[in-house]
């Protein structure tokens, strides 16, 4: 939630920002509310609290999002932030939507000039791909009933490293002027899952189910 944490006044995000995606996977512990984390940050999902949780969550999936850098209402047990997040539903009329966002090396900049390249500096940390694909379904199962909402992300971003070989050249061997430039992928794939009944005029049952999976490549243990 840090790309839409951060627009909320008296919120920003501690240490590097996100450029062109390069925190895939970012969380709400990059976030402080008026130069503090202290008390951390307290996410309701649907009307659920899901502090102990951890995981990445489906932007694609949320419909609503309230954000209160302070001053919670009660229903708020700990002190900090507190992010309200209404998560999209199906209804009696087919809906859906699709997003394809992609950056290649060729479409950023190079700010290495002579005298860098004096100090043996030829590169910085240049992204080498990134993409983000996401879609989402909903309607009825059975008219003013049975309704469903399903969403799926998947998220990568390839970066090179200063330093960091990916593996020996022509010699064979490390640490030569011919070694391969390494990389490290950070890659973040999400589905989400809603069924909603309608049991009485005044009641609805709600089922909801998230999944997520993130792994970055060559990561120090």
């Amino acid at each position: 939630y840090e790309d839409m944490g951060k627009l909320a006044p008296g919120v920003r995000v501690s240490g590097v920002p996100d450029v062109g995606g390069n925190h895939t996977g970012g969380g709400r512990g990059s976030l402080v509310n008026y130069g503090s984390s202290n008390g951390g940050s307290t996410l309701m999902l649907d009307g659920i609290n899901t502090d102990g949780t951890a995981g990445y969550y489906d932007m694609g999936a949320v419909d609503e999002m309230i954000v209160n850098p302070s001053g919670n209402d009660p229903e708020i047990p700990t002190p900090g932030m507190a992010f309200q997040v209404i998560v999209k539903s199906g209804g009696n009329t087919f809906h859906g939507d699709g997003l394809y966002a992609y950056q290649s090396r060729g479409l950023q900049g190079n700010n290495i000039d002579d005298r860098l390249r004096a100090l043996n500096v030829s590169s910085g940390n240049p992204m080498d791909r990134y993409f983000d694909l996401n879609g989402s379904l909903g309607g009825r199962i059975v008219r003013d009933r049975l309704w469903f909402f399903g969403s799926g992300r998947r998220k990568e971003y390839r970066q090179e490293l200063i330093g960091f070989v990916g593996a020996p050249g022509a010699d064979n061997l490390y640490f030569t002027t011919d070694d391969e430039q390494g990389l490290t992928v950070d890659r973040e794939s999400n589905a989400v899952a809603k069924l909603q009944s309608k049991l009485t005029p005044g009641q609805t049952l709600s089922y909801m189910r998230h999944y997520n999976y993130k792994k970055q490549d060559n990561r120090a243990r």
